[in-house]
């Protein structure tokens, strides 16, 4: 497994990976306003699609994907919500291989 992550370009900042023997942590700076985050996972950059925090996400700053093969390559997202008078608004990070 390789952890190879760049800054992202707009919010949420500071986000980082750590590959671990069968799992990944992902961590984050705190977005003001946000409700909660979403981590989703992929095998490919163009194909990002699995939820992996618990239903309703997660208010930390950093989870942990565990179950992982150690010879694969994942992508991650890092979605947030955050209230709105309408409705609620989101921003995903770009994807990173952990």
């Amino acid at each position: 497994m390789q952890a190879a992550l760049a800054a992202p370009a707009g919010p949420p900042t500071g986000v980082t990976g750590i590959a671990l023997s069968g799992s990944a942590q992902i961590a984050w700076q705190p977005v003001s306003g946000a409700d909660s985050y979403v981590v989703l996972r992929g095998t490919s950059s163009t194909n990002i699609s699995t939820t992996v925090t618990p239903a309703g996400g997660t208010t930390g700053t950093s989870f942990t994907n565990t179950g992982l093969s150690n010879s694969t390559t994942y992508y991650y997202w890092l979605l947030y919500t955050s209230p709105s008078p309408r409705e609620r608004t989101r921003a995903l990070s770009p994807p990173y291989a952990g």
